[in-house]
């Protein structure tokens, strides 16, 4: 397949996947009320929990200690819930992992990380803005307001970051096999049917998404975890309130906890995922693409997927009113 062709198909591809993203996120509140039921419920389910929260916060101050294992398995419970509905980094990790060489330790490392930075934003960010800074609780709920917009920024960026890296080893890509091709009629003779078939569909290293470096992995849990879990805020806010810094602290880390095991789950998913398209690439008939081409034309949609859901999510926390409590 000539570069020219798959210049068009990836374009293609590129175009269709943001038109399918901008129908998610414009019209289908338009096109599936059941959509629209579900996610009302998921709200209200949140905010019951929220409420159950409080309650629990209140229960730890009258009763004690004892009901501090309450509020702990309580705030478990929500990060395990509350990860598997919107936030948390889900889609930009399961993107990423699904087009990126990775094991499957490095997956459940780096979701596990993202979600226990989580909650260490929350905690700093509440301690920072009341106790050092000595402002209202409220401002502190403005401040992890500000922290997420900056989280989703960061995520475009690094989407943007993942499509100009997949765009670059794409056309070296393009240009080694080229070299290759032409190599391969020089010497036909000199190579068995099996050693052909091998070199037409083994990749070089360099034409494939790289694997997980150190500096991507702590950019990508930077950029999820600067963000604070609104479950989390609300905790050490009224821990705050009550004087329960202890307790407060104790449920964030148990949230956070509850998330990690949520999303390291889809992590491992997105992994096992990607290695099975691995496997059946090795299968494919002569002719086709080249497993480096496909596997970066998916980095590069996936870097687009990122980009845009960053963009979204920036956009969506603008409209944001402040929380009703504060």
């Amino acid at each position: 397949m000539t570069g020219r062709a798959i210049a068009v198909i990836v374009v293609f591809v590129l175009a269709v996947t943001g038109l399918a993203f901008l129908l998610l996120i414009t019209e289908m509140p338009q096109l599936f009320g059941g959509w629209n039921w579900l996610i009302g419920e998921m709200q209200v389910l949140q905010r019951d929990l929220h409420r159950s929260l409080a309650e629990a916060v209140q229960a730890v101050q009258r009763q004690g200690f004892a009901a501090a294992w309450s509020l702990i398995g309580l705030s478990f419970l929500y990060g395990v819930f509350h990860a598997a509905g919107p936030g948390h980094g889900k889609l930009i990790i399961a993107t990423y992992l699904a087009t990126h060489e990775s094991r499957l330790k490095q997956g459940i490392g780096l979701a596990a990380a993202s979600a226990l930075m989580q909650g260490v934003t929350a905690v700093v960010a509440v301690e920072a803005t009341v106790r050092l800074l000595g402002l209202t609780l409220a401002d502190a709920d403005k401040t992890a307001r500000q922290l997420e917009s900056v989280s989703y920024a960061l995520v475009a960026l690094l989407g943007l970051l993942l499509m100009l890296a997949a765009a670059r080893r794409l056309w070296h890509g393009h240009h080694h096999h080229g070299l290759e091709h032409d190599h391969g009629h020089d010497h036909e003779d000199d190579h068995g049917h099996d050693g052909h078939h091998g070199h037409a569909h083994i990749p070089a290293p360099d034409d494939l998404p790289e694997q997980i470096s150190l500096s991507q992995t702590l950019s990508i849990i930077f950029s999820i975890g600067i963000r604070p879990c609104a479950g989390a805020v609300l905790v050490l806010i009224f821990a705050t309130i009550l004087q329960l810094k202890g307790a407060g602290i104790a449920a964030v880390f148990a949230m956070s906890i509850g998330t990690a095991i949520t999303v390291s789950g889809l992590a491992a998913l997105s992994v096992y995922a990607r290695q099975t398209a691995r496997d059946l690439s090795d299968r494919m008939p002569e002719g086709t693409l080249a497993a480096g081409t496909l596997f970066n034309g998916a980095a590069l949609i996936g870097g687009l997927i990122v980009l845009l859901l960053g963009i979204a999510l920036f956009q969506s926390v603008q409209a944001i009113a402040d929380h009703p409590i504060l």
